[in-house]
């Protein structure tokens, strides 16, 4: 399983995708990903799609927003019912065994 997973934490515009190139060139894997860009960076993003695709699902189940610096992650998920917290545990580990090779020591998200 893997060794050492490194999370790449910023709000929009704050350099992850950049973070993320460098941590793939320092051989950590970023799962299996298609290149994909957008007018905000027409350079294209390192992040893979379906880890951010998770985070705003998560971030709206908690009622949340990436732009919400007073949103509590911690307060709202403690609001769930451990049935819902496990499921989203169980999409979390499925998505991580489905997107990273198994024998992928060091990972990115």
């Amino acid at each position: 399983m893997f060794e050492q997973v490194v999370l790449v934490l910023g709000p929009h515009r704050s350099g992850t995708s950049l973070v993320a190139a460098a941590m793939e060139t320092a051989g950590f894997e970023l799962g299996t990903r298609e290149p994909w860009s957008n007018d905000d960076n027409p350079k294209g993003f390192f992040e893979n799609e379906r880890v951010i695709a998770f985070n705003d699902h998560l971030l709206k189940r908690l009622g949340g927003r990436w732009d919400n610096p007073l949103f509590f992650g911690s307060t709202a998920l403690a609001k769930l019912s451990p049935g819902d917290v496990e499921a989203l545990l169980e999409d979390a580990v499925g998505m991580l065994h489905e997107d990273f090779p198994p024998d992928a020591g060091l990972i990115a998200i």
